[in-house]
């Protein structure tokens, strides 16, 4: 039985997950899955403060005149989805969801005007909502979740193991699963993340 920690990297409407086991000294991942969270959901589901703020993909078009009332129903919506699609995760495991580290990403919560006041800010507001669904997912799920700093990964990883960084990344790469055909530096990242909140023992 395998006590898991997975790594997660919020994207619009999915994530990057990175999975290894808790007791895994060598780096690597046990998987690496992209994730959709709101496949088939209704668009507010999917880019709330989009429709909230009048865009549709790179075109903007009429604001709708409730976009409080959109951001709020969107973002409840992400959450039963992202509780689903996390505990379908959780069924497939061969052991226990142990915990989950999410990548911090830009932007903090100054407000909805804030947010829908340019197309920039809008996507830094649809990220912070899909960490916020994950670690809500998590909290249903009763798996303990922490945020992680992913600018410090690299630097933090390379001290444990008594290395430079030049050489970290590269141990890294060479640790490439068999199962996967992606390992670009966002897996080696989310990788390296789990890696650093194992177990001890």
């Amino acid at each position: 039985m395998t006590d898991w920690i997975i790594a997660f990297k919020a994207h619009l409407g999915w994530v990057n997950a990175v999975g290894i086991a808790s007791t895994d000294d060598d780096p690597g991942a046990r998987f690496v899955e992209r994730i959709e969270l709101f496949e088939g959901a209704p668009r507010e589901a999917i880019e709330p403060y989009h429709v909230a703020g009048g865009w549709q993909g790179l075109t903007q078009v009429e604001a709708p005149d409730n976009p409080a009332e959109i951001v709020v129903r969107g973002k409840k919506l992400q959450v039963e989805a992202a509780t689903d699609v996390l505990s379908a995760l959780r069924d497939r495991l061969d052991g226990t969801f142990r915990l989950g580290v999410i990548l911090e990403g830009r932007g903090i919560n100054v407000g909805l005007e804030h947010d829908l006041d340019s197309h920039a800010h809008i996507h830094v507001a649809e990220g912070r909502a899909v960490r916020e669904a994950i670690r809500s997912a998590l909290d249903h799920l009763e798996v303990d979740w922490l945020d992680y700093d992913e600018k410090s990964i690299l630097g933090a990883t390379a001290a444990t193991r008594g290395e430079d960084e030049p050489t970290t990344d590269t141990v890294w790469k060479q640790a490439k699963p068999a199962t996967t055909r992606k390992w670009a530096k966002e897996e080696r990242l989310l990788a390296m993340a789990a890696w650093l909140n194992r177990a001890d023992d």
